[in-house]
């Protein structure tokens, strides 16, 4: 990726983000905001994962065909072409479906059964992973009004992921934390005694 200024003010934002949303809708709604400023696409889609067996959860989508979910979901799932499990133990965790194809995105299950038929010209897979599992995937579709996606793009998206990894997993966590009224230790510290 060719460093530049609007990379570099976009890194920056994307740092902000990070370190000030609340939680992963938050995160996600601002980072995908982010992303629609520096590279056009016509729809998304980013689920979270449990980490350990990266099954989708908590989707989070702008999509031509809502009610063809499930049938994206199936074919998703039952695509090898830029699959986020093999992803996520990659040394690149970002493509796209022209390259994952060599060119032919027939040979994606997803974009034959599905994409196609709304115009869709590339995708832009994404993992966000680390050492404690698989936390989520983006996937950014283009249709033919837009190019295919850089090898520019694929680094930027790449460095993003790397930066908004950390910030998704804490949001994560966050999530699991208990608030007890009062501010009192939500783990009790009484002993109890039974009679022998």
């Amino acid at each position: 990726m060719t460093p530049g200024r609007p990379w570099n003010r976009s890194f920056e934002r994307i740092r902000l983000i990070g370190d000030s949303a609340p939680d992963h809708h938050s995160l996600r709604t601002a980072v995908l905001a982010e992303l629609g400023r520096v590279l056009p696409f016509s729809a998304f889609v980013w689920p979270l994962s449990d980490p350990l067996t990266a099954t989708g959860m908590s989707p989070m989508a702008r999509i031509p065909c809502p009610d063809e979910l499930p049938l994206l979901i199936r074919l998703k799932y039952l695509t090898q072409a830029g699959r986020w499990t093999q992803l996520a133990i990659s040394p690149s965790p970002v493509t796209t479906l022209l390259r994952e194809t060599a060119g032919n995105p027939s040979r994606s299950l997803v974009w034959d059964g599905l994409m196609k038929r709304y115009g869709v010209t590339d995708v832009l897979f994404a993992v966000l992973a680390d050492k404690h599992g698989c936390w989520g995937w983006i996937d950014l579709w283009r249709t033919a009004k837009e190019n295919p996606f850089t090898a520019d793009e694929v680094g930027y998206v790449a460095a993003v992921t790397r930066e908004v990894m950390p910030a998704l997993r804490r949001s994560i966590a966050r999530q699991f934390l208990l608030e007890v009224p009062g501010g009192r230790d939500p783990v009790g510290h009484e002993v109890v005694r039974t009679r022998a």
